[in-house]
């Protein structure tokens, strides 16, 4: 699912997605596969310091009480979000 999310919510184009081409929104980028990476994040602790400073995390609404940190939601629907950590 955070797959799809991510997909939607930076309207990349699917082209993008199958790595038939590294342009995206005008913009040549590396590879989808070296820009994207997706794990499961429950049974993690999600903190900045074991974060990158470009990770974004796609979690349900209701997960975001295990966070302890600041965040900033960067775009939301009625059961997921999308956020980086402050």
């Amino acid at each position: 699912m955070a797959e799809i999310l991510t997909e939607y919510a930076l309207k990349m184009d699917s082209k993008y997605f199958q790595e038939k081409t590294n342009i995206l929104h005008d913009r040549t980028l590396p590879p989808y596969s070296e820009r994207y990476h997706f794990i499961n994040t429950l049974d993690k602790d999600i903190k900045k310091e074991t974060s990158h400073e470009s990770t974004a995390y796609v979690l349900k609404k209701d997960e975001a009480k295990r966070i302890t940190e600041g965040y900033e939601v960067l775009y939301e629907n009625s059961m997921y979000m999308v956020i980086s950590l402050d």
